[in-house]
């Protein structure tokens, strides 16, 4: 694993960060991904052009209120780099500017949400320790996993008259405040969330993170960067304090931010985790109703459990858990718990000085295990402690269907996509993923007789009824396309009767009037991170 030092000005930082890279494919995949991930789901046409062009509008309106430190830097590297210092600065506000559409109920936007993955965090004092010492655990998912696991890099930044932070990170990306840790002992996990209360006027949350790992030694003076601002949409900020082993949490959107002392021994946090503390919180489908219950659930009996005996190394099990709630049992290909995506997990140790960070492959518990000193790490050291060997070991099965969906996000080639599941449909057994994602493939190439077998094949397996009804549906649009609309129809009735969700229904009840068009086929989205499909 790289680490990277930067210190100084922001022009001596950019320098620094600039001479240190290997790899330029993670950095350009994070400047390039709201394209990426328009052009999966609404096209290169009219209007994919539009969504991209009301994305860089907006991106840049919020990208203008980054602190004026980050800004420069940000500035200063691209014009290392040589890419646009208003490219630069726009990505940095992606993520606020997708969410601001999403809150804001747009349209096109809709499906966005299936991007944002499960990001988990926590928080445990260790059981018999001398003074509750505290870890504080993250898990980050994110769509450009292939390159940023590969790219994998602990960047420490010393900014001029700021706190020095540990961030982990990729290759060249300097992100303060998305999973890092400052030398006053103040660690930050960043958490999506879904708001309608959502403003262009509102700052992009990674300014604010920044501020508090550069400014704050304690939670107090962390509540005083954040308590008078607000971002342009809805986001938590979990942090936690090295010294008096506090947790802290932050809900923050377009009207301003609520603060929550964490007085529980253990705590966790999940993305889009509906705390109950904002009226305004919502999650855009039932997907992510079910994912996020499960998760945090699993997450809160996963610490009741393990609390006693935790140690960095083995928390890893924790936010990198790969039990499929829905399906009681442990999975191959994503799960409601965990994505096979995970591309960045880190604990930090106060007790032991230490920051362990999963390396190599997914999903986290299946890789290397990197530890490293605090203390070494903010004294300019490069070289891990220890490495830990994974416990588990990762399955031919796990290694291909990964390689598929990296394969699948970056190319949407559903011919070679299809020919290589199937195989995995056919060879492994254990999951349900395999044969819906083929059946899906091969109804985009309308194969609707062996979309139809794969379909049923999936529907032999045992998952929770949001799933069932959803691959029901699936095997009713294949009717409709094939020509049955008889059976079709039995199908959507048998929906309706045993399979009411707010996302599937009001497309089943659609389909009893009208038979389904090839376009609501190609237009299905796999969801590779917890084995879903998403209808668009």
């Amino acid at each position: 694993m790289k680490v990277i030092h930067a210190q100084g000005t922001p022009k001596e930082m950019a320098e620094d960060l600039f001479s240190s890279i290997e790899h330029r494919e993670t950095l350009d995949y994070f400047v390039d991904f709201p394209r990426r991930v328009l052009g999966g789901i609404v096209g290169t046409g009219v209007i994919g052009r539009i969504g991209v062009f009301t994305l860089r509008k907006f991106s840049g309106l919020i990208g203008n209120r980054f602190n004026s430190f980050d800004k420069e830097l940000w500035r200063e590297y691209a014009d290392l780099l040589g890419i646009s210092p208003s490219d630069a600065v726009r990505s940095l506000a992606y993520p606020d500017t997708m969410l601001y559409m999403v809150g804001k109920g747009t349209s096109m936007m809709k499906s966005i949400p299936q991007v944002y993955l499960g990001c988990t965090s926590f928080t445990a004092k260790e059981k018999g320790s001398r003074k509750g010492t505290l870890l504080h655990g993250r898990n980050l998912d994110f769509f450009g996993g292939k390159s940023w696991t590969r790219d994998h890099a602990i960047i420490v930044s010393r900014p001029k008259e700021r706190y020095a932070s540990i961030t982990i990170t990729a290759d060249g990306l300097y992100l303060p405040g998305l999973t890092s840790i400052n030398e006053a002992g103040i660690a930050v996990s960043l958490h999506v969330l879904f708001s309608r209360e959502v403003s262009l006027k509102g700052e992009p949350v990674l300014s604010l993170v920044s501020e508090v790992l550069g400014k704050a030694s304690s939670i107090e003076e962390a509540a005083e960067v954040l308590k008078s601002r607000k971002t342009s949409c809805g986001w938590g900020i979990m942090l936690s304090d090295a010294k008096t082993s506090e947790t802290a949490l932050f809900e923050m959107n377009g009207k301003g931010s609520i603060f929550k002392d964490v007085t529980a021994d253990s705590f966790g946090y999940v993305n889009m985790c509906r705390t109950n503390m904002r009226e305004d919180e919502f999650v855009p489908t039932y997907a992510w109703v079910q994912n996020n219950y499960y998760r945090k659930t699993r997450l809160e009996e996963l610490l009741k459990k393990c609390r006693r005996k935790l140690d960095a190394p083995n928390s890893f099990t924790i936010i990198g858990d790969d039990y499929d709630a829905g399906q009681k049992r442990r999975s191959v290909a994503g799960s409601t718990i965990s994505n096979a995506f995970t591309i960045s997990s880190a604990v930090f140790d106060y007790g032991s000085d230490s920051l362990c960070v999963g390396n190599g492959t997914t999903p986290a518990p299946h890789g290397e295990i990197y530890e490293y000193s605090l203390t070494d790490l903010f004294s300019g050291g490069t070289e891990p402690v220890k490495i830990h060997k994974p416990k588990f070991e990762q399955s031919d099965a796990s290694k291909k269907y990964v390689e598929l969906g990296y394969e699948y996000t970056e190319t949407r080639d559903c011919s070679r996509i299809a020919e290589r599941m199937r195989d995995l449909a056919d060879n492994y057994g254990g999951e349900f993923a395999f044969p819906l994602f083929t059946s899906v493939c091969l109804a985009t190439m309308e194969e609707y007789d062996k979309a139809l077998d794969y379909i049923d094949k999936a529907l032999e397996f045992k998952v929770d009824n949001y799933r069932e009804g959803t691959m029901k549906l699936l095997k009713g649009m294949y009717l409709d396309r094939k020509g049955d609309r008889f059976a079709a129809l039995k199908i959507y009735e048998d929906i309706l009767a045993n399979h009411r969700y707010p996302c599937t229904t009001s497309r089943t009840v659609h389909y009893l009037k009208t038979k389904c068009p090839q376009k609501d086929i190609d237009k299905i989205e796999l969801n590779w991170f917890i084995s879903f499909v998403v209808m668009l």
